[in-house]
């Protein structure tokens, strides 16, 4: 049995939840709600090069999903906290994330990004870092704040 791959199964229920969820009032200003999205992906982008936990995982709504290339899901922000100080930041990176779509309906959004740059082994061996990310993002509906609802990112094919 073949396993689809966790970008393709993400995309695909971003697809399914946005196709089959009622239609929210439309917003007066997506250009806005692009803006902060983007504003967010560079806050996460900062906090992953500074080695910083709690803004690396501030970006989370509570009940939020990680799926990591090659790992399992993390669901909930202990889980993602955990996951994020025993692996991703225990090596120094460097990364840039380049976002590429950022698209809003209604109260779900969706960006994607090309991640590259390197993550710095104990032995100070630099490894190149190419992946593609897929944040979905859901509006707090009390303040109408921007969080991650999942994240996953797979190995870029160059």
């Amino acid at each position: 049995m073949t396993v689809p791959c966790p970008m393709f199964a993400l995309a695909t229920a971003v697809l399914v939840v946005s196709a089959c969820a009622p239609a929210s009032p439309p917003r007066s200003d997506v250009a806005q709600d692009r803006a902060e999205i983007e504003a967010i992906v560079a806050d996460y982008e900062q906090a992953i090069n500074d080695g910083d936990l709690d803004g690396s995982v501030s970006i989370f709504s509570p009940d939020a999903v990680f799926m990591p290339a090659g790992g399992r899901a993390q669901r909930g922000i202990d889980a993602i906290r955990t996951y994020y100080q025993n692996t991703i930041l225990r090596s120094p990176l460097d990364l840039s994330f380049a976002v590429a779509d950022t698209h809003v309906v209604g109260d779900l959004a969706w960006a994607t990004a090309a991640i590259v740059g390197t993550q710095t082994a104990a032995d100070g061996t630099e490894n190149p870092v190419v992946v593609n990310g897929l944040f979905v993002f859901g509006r707090d509906p009390a303040g109408g704040s921007w969080h991650v609802v999942a994240y996953s990112f797979t190995p870029s094919v160059q």
